[in-house]
């Protein structure tokens, strides 16, 4: 077998399916080329302004395998090529009817794939009924197999590298140093120039691209803008839009992005009438939702104003752009698009890395806007920005250590301090020589009241934790009443030692009203006396059916 990958997670399957449908929806042919660790699909409409291609790595699949020393039919679509490392890579390519693949690549409508498998046998043990052809075989959930067999041609892979090239042209104009203009930038943009560097030293097609000497001065047609952002904002621009706008508008300045979809109108000259009704529809966002972006900016030309000069836009085809965002649809989740664009005219490049699926897309622009020559005095400032994320106080205190309960909002206290507040505890039964001289002091008291009530508010710890972490059970305490907790000025030593059925009576009380007030506490702490709410006729505790 010269060629198979098989996949079986109905995630993926659904996103083949996705791939394979916008591919053909740019032209009727796919080109396939296959490496020893990814799987390249791309496709070019007939008047090569769109360019759609995806990347899928082996591990996309749950099978993968290429041996092209075994091909000895089709050997049209054999290649080696060699890396900057001297590294030679054998690939393979071909084109075949992305129509008739899109629908065989469809889900049964009342059955799930179990097994999704691609397959190419051009060896010398293959027969000839099977040569260059594209084995597909489909196993279903109902024990039901289809197999098909549409055939392909062999071609050479002609690489198109216009993302090496904005990619090396994007380190060279702004990934120089860590630093812009004296400005320091920020470590999230400055790991992204890692990525992309690493990208381009990782391409097997680099040659001449990455080894092109930086420029000594920047100039005018050194310009590349870059944009970055969630896939959310481009999806809420494109449900806006209706299906009759056919292009879009980019315009990005230091303080804002506004997304224009827009539909020229066609009037007739001679009857005055209007043969297309236009239509705008503008989507603005400020430039702090977005991830990161890179202006090409200038200065010093006497014919433009500051605020032309500081403002990009490109302008292109909005059916294209649809069709390649609708397969990011195929995930749940959101996704970081990447765009580099140049002057007007010249190609604008998406890029949406999945991890193992990596989309590009490459548009002509609309040259409306753009300038023929430069005057001689133009400054050239190249503005670097990642706009620094709004966080949560709420979230940024959940992330710090475990915060002391019942503590004053927005305070922690560290190791320290809550290894001293845990043992912190009331003794149950001694009382201690400061209760007895708060009990003669009523100023020492009532600060020693109120602090401990602080403490008890900023610091209270459970018992129950206290002993799970010493690994002792814990003790059940007496209940606590109401004279163990008061503090009564002008007590004698022995009701604070030994407070009675008198403790907290004021002394010049006459004798009948302490009678009456003790009667009242004991009742209060005796649970027969206990008012329950019921008449005076009522039992407090009524007898039951068989009583």
């Amino acid at each position: 077998m010269s060629f198979r990958a098989v996949i079986t997670s109905s995630e993926h399957q659904a996103i083949w399916s996705r791939l394979i449908l916008t591919l053909s929806t740019i032209n009727q042919d796919i080109k396939f080329t296959i490496m020893s660790n990814e799987l390249i699909l791309w496709s070019m409409n007939s008047t090569d302004t769109t360019m759609y291609q995806v990347r899928l790595k082996s591990s996309f699949f749950s099978e993968f395998s290429f041996d092209p020393s075994g091909i000895v039919f089709g050997e049209e679509g054999l290649q080696v090529i060699e890396d900057l490392q001297k590294q030679q890579h054998t690939l393979y390519s071909f084109v075949m009817n992305g129509r008739h693949l899109s629908i065989l690549s469809r889900k049964p409508e009342y059955d799930n794939i179990k097994e999704f498998s691609l397959s190419i046998d051009n060896s010398t043990t293959a027969p000839e009924t099977i040569i260059n052809r594209l084995h597909i075989r489909v196993y279903t959930e109902s024990l039901i197999t289809k197999e098909f067999s549409p055939t392909f041609n062999p071609v050479k892979y002609d690489p198109i590298v216009i993302d090496l090239k904005y990619k090396k042209k994007f380190l060279d104009v702004y990934g120089a140093g860590e630093s812009l203009n004296g400005e320091q930038a920020d470590p999230r943009l400055l790991d992204f120039f890692g990525q992309v560097r690493k990208q381009l030293e990782e391409a097997k097609f680099n040659e001449g691209i990455i080894d092109a000497p930086r420029p000594d001065e920047l100039r005018s047609e050194h310009e590349i803008n870059f944009l970055s952002m969630d896939s959310l904002i481009w999806r809420n621009a494109i449900d806006l839009c209706t299906n009759n706008t056919e292009e879009l508008k980019l315009d990005l300045t230091m303080n804002k992005m506004v997304i224009t979809a827009f539909t020229k109108g066609i009037q007739n000259m001679k009857s005055n009438d209007v043969l297309k009704q236009a239509i705008s529809i503008s989507n603005s966002v400020s430039t702090e939702d977005v991830e990161h972006y890179c202006l090409f900016t200038t200065s010093g030309s006497s014919g433009t104003s500051r605020k032309e000069t500081h403002s990009k836009h490109a302008v292109f085809k909005m059916r294209d752009f649809r069709n390649f965002f609708s397969v990011n649809q195929a995930w749940k989740e959101n996704a970081t698009v990447n765009c580099w664009f140049c002057s007007p005219g010249d190609p604008i490049l998406f890029e949406i890395d999945r991890g193992d699926v990596k989309l590009s897309l490459v548009q002509i622009t609309d040259t409306a806007g753009s300038t023929v020559g430069m005057a001689p005095d133009l400054s050239i400032h190249p503005v670097l920005v990642s706009p620094k994320k709004p966080r949560s106080p709420l979230r940024s205190a959940c992330t710090n250590t475990k915060a002391v309960p019942n503590a004053p909002r927005g305070k922690e206290l560290d190791a320290a301090n809550l290894d001293a507040i845990k043992t912190l505890f009331v003794q149950d039964i001694e009382v201690s020589a400061s209760a007895v001289a708060m009990a003669h002091s009523p100023t020492a008291a009532s600060a020693q009241l109120g602090a401990d009530e602080n403490l008890r508010s900023t610091c209270s710890i459970s018992q129950e934790e206290q002993h799970s972490r010493d690994g002792t059970p814990a003790i059940s305490s007496r209940r606590i009443s109401r004279a163990d907790t008061t503090i009564a000025w002008g007590a004698g030593k022995e009701d604070v030692l030994y407070p009675g059925l008198d403790y907290g009576i004021p002394q010049g009380m006459n004798q009948p009203k302490r009678r009456k007030v003790g009667e009242l506490t004991h009742a209060s702490q005796n649970p027969e006396s206990q008012d329950y709410g019921l008449g005076p006729t009522q039992q407090y505790q009524p007898k039951g059916i068989f009583d």
